[in-house]
């Protein structure tokens, strides 16, 4: 077997996974989803709607599990998710386009909870951003 390091161990990979209590947290903005080739936005669809998916990062918290944990939030073209993320990122639109270089490093209050049952019964041990409000 040919063994490769990757700067991180196994113990640091599993705890990234791992869901930080629900609570509002400060996080920096730092871009939306795109693609590594083409550089283009990624678009998600969900019943027919658009989505982008926003990163942000959990910053200034003195727990250092927590701090520097990343999260993506999906935001739908016509929801109140979308809405939340343009009140809250300064220069995010303009007209119609979104610019995804505006506000990249804008800090946020964000809202943070834990997931809801899934279609199957079983609960998701996963956190969802719930609200997202300017600084």
């Amino acid at each position: 077997m040919a063994l490769i390091d990757v700067g991180i161990t196994k113990e640091e990979v599993e705890a990234s996974a791992l869901p930080v209590p629900p609570a509002h947290y400060k996080m920096m903005y730092t871009g939306l989803l795109v693609d590594q080739v083409t550089k283009d936005i990624i678009w998600s669809t969900e019943k027919g709607g658009k989505m982008l998916k926003a990163k942000f990062q959990i910053v200034e918290h003195p727990d250092p599990k927590i701090n520097g944990k990343q999260f993506i939030y999906n935001a739908a073209i016509g929801e109140f998710s979308f809405t939340d993320l343009e009140m809250s990122i300064p220069g995010f639109m303009v007209g119609s386009q979104v610019d995804n270089e505006a506000g990249i490093g804008t800090t946020v209050d964000v809202h943070v909870v834990m997931g809801k049952n899934t279609p199957r019964g079983d609960y998701s041990n996963k956190n969802n951003i719930k609200k997202i409000k300017r600084v």
